[in-house]
């Protein structure tokens, strides 16, 4: 696992307070989960706020279904990591996805595969790869994992997703 960089800060997060898009969601402000907590910056699980869910329900028995998530980065920047924070139980987070990014919305570019180990872990995962310019970045599953005894079936799950701008040096 690689851990955050010093240079990893809130002021470089360019997906602070923006908009995202789901493929589906579990949106229940009651116990926490909703798509706009992906990117509003709290990434400590409190009594009001869990993160985001997919929605429950729909992959029963298929782990390789597609969940994904979008951050509409509202303008160009060029970047160069991207770090997902689980939710707190560590459970529901991707045993294999894809990081990708678009200047437009429409046209997707691979920039990092992920493959995990299933297991439960509530630590960040920071992805890092070569600069590239983006509009959109999006999170796609290619493998889900489910709570064990869920009657939910396959979920993505995610406290917060943060995409850093490549010149947080400056």
């Amino acid at each position: 696992f690689k851990s955050k960089e010093p240079t990893m800060t809130r002021e470089h997060n360019v997906a602070l307070e923006k908009n995202v898009q789901v493929s589906s969601s579990y949106e229940n402000e009651l116990v926490g989960f909703t798509k706009k907590y992906l990117t509003d910056g709290v990434t400590e699980h409190n009594t009001r706020h869990s993160g985001w869910s997919s929605g429950q329900g729909l992959h029963m028995d298929d782990p390789y279904a597609e969940e994904w998530v979008v951050v509409e980065l509202g303008d160009v920047y060029n970047i160069d990591a991207v770090c997902l924070y689980p939710v707190h139980t560590g459970a529901c987070f991707p045993k294999k996805l894809e990081v990708q990014v678009s200047s437009n919305g429409k046209d997707w570019e691979v920039v990092h595969v992920y493959e995990g180990s299933g297991l439960a872990d509530t630590r960040p995962r920071v992805f890092v790869f070569d600069r590239i310019d983006a509009s959109h970045v999006r999170i796609v599953t290619k493998e889900m994992m489910k709570m064990q005894y869920s009657t939910n079936g396959y979920l993505f799950q995610l406290a917060e997703i943060e995409v850093y701008k490549s010149d947080r040096n400056n």
